[in-house]
This record gives structure tokens, sequence and C-alpha cells, in this order.
């Protein structure tokens, strides 16, 4: 399990997205800034974790983060970027009996995780809410990892070796005779600058 004391994770500039960790330090979960409070929910249960506890779950545009109400030194926090499935099915809470649940799993590097979290308000919206928000969000945030992620985007260049703008990418300015530092040797190359990526296309 990944906790607080992991001091390489947490020395990261943004790790928010990108671990799992329990029973953090509060000052950690805290948002940072650019990071924004989709949809907090109040009486949601761990039900795999903390199965009784009534707890708060907070929704952002890079994690989730859910604490016991009783003892909020009692959290976990997953990054978006660390969950590969998002879905409900039924489970046994001990607040409410056997009812309609979240499923998320989730990856950290070679360990692999399940959580189930509960509505256990007897309140419909609420529980629909849950879900709604959470999976609509895993959804976005993988059909949007082209924007973020620093890789090679073979698949977005055409037959010229031009760039594919992706939807709502703008370019904004383009460079001639940039160095490339990145080698042994030093190739003069084309910078293009978009609203979400730095892009040189291969020397020719």
């Amino acid at each position: 399990m990944f906790r607080s004391k992991d001091k390489h994770a947490l020395s990261d500039i943004t790790w928010q997205d990108r671990e799992i960790f329990f029973d953090m330090d509060q000052k950690q979960t805290k948002l940072i800034p650019g990071e924004h409070l989709v949809e907090k929910i109040e009486g949601v249960e761990d039900t795999k974790g903390n199965n009784g506890d009534r707890g708060t779950l907070r929704i952002t545009n890079l994690r989730l983060l859910w604490h016991a109400n009783a003892m909020p030194r009692i959290n976990l926090t997953i990054g978006l970027n660390c969950v590969t499935g998002a879905t409900t099915r039924m489970a046994k809470s001990k607040l409410k009996g056997r009812c309609e649940s979240l499923y998320l799993m989730a990856r950290n590097q070679s360990t692999r995780f399940e959580f189930v979290f509960t509505c256990v308000n007897n309140n419909p919206q609420a529980q629909n809410k849950l879900f709604t928000t959470v999976i609509g969000l895993h959804r976005a945030y993988e059909t949007s990892k082209l924007y973020r992620d620093m890789k090679m985007r073979g698949s977005l260049i055409d037959e010229n070796e031009n760039l594919r703008i992706l939807p709502l990418e703008e370019q904004c300015d383009r460079f001639e005779g940039a160095w490339n530092l990145s080698s042994d040797q030093v190739k003069f190359k084309e910078l293009i600058g978009t609203s979400a990526v730095l892009f040189s296309p291969k020397q020719k």
C-alpha cells in the first residue's frame, strides 16, 4: 500500500492524478492550484476498505478523495490516471445492506486495486450523482490524455509529417531553426507550439 511517507512520489510536481495513497497527512488532501472540485458527496461509505464508516467523497479533475467523517486521518486518494475501469454492481454495506455501489478498478505500478463506494444516504439523487460523475469523469480523463501526456504522437502525424491538430487545440506559433539538444548530435529542427503541446517534426 502507498502511504504519505512515500516522499519520492510526493516530491513530484503534480502527482495527484498519478498516485494512490492511504491515510495521508491532511495537508496532502488539500486541492492544489489548477485542481478543481467537481462534486462533493456526503454520506459515502468506502465499502471494501472501511465498511461501516460514513464518509465524504470529493471528486476533482485530478483525483477522488475520501475520508471517514468520524476520523479524517482515515482517508484515501485515487488519481484518475490510475483508474482503469468504473462500473456499478451490487455490494453489501454495513450501513445500507445489499445495494448498488460504485466499483473502481485501479492500478499503481504493478499493484492492482479494487475500490467500492456506496452512497448510504436515502437519497436517489445523491447515488445517481455518485455514479454519473465518477464514471463520466473517468471517461473524460481517458479520452483527453493526448492533451496532457508527453508522448510520441506518431498517430497524429500525417503522411507529410505535419501535426494533426486535435479538436479545440490551436496552433500558437512556429519557430524555424530550433536546436535539439536531447541527443548526441545537435540538429536544427522546427518547433511548433500549440495550446496543448510543443511539437518538433522528425528530422529528415
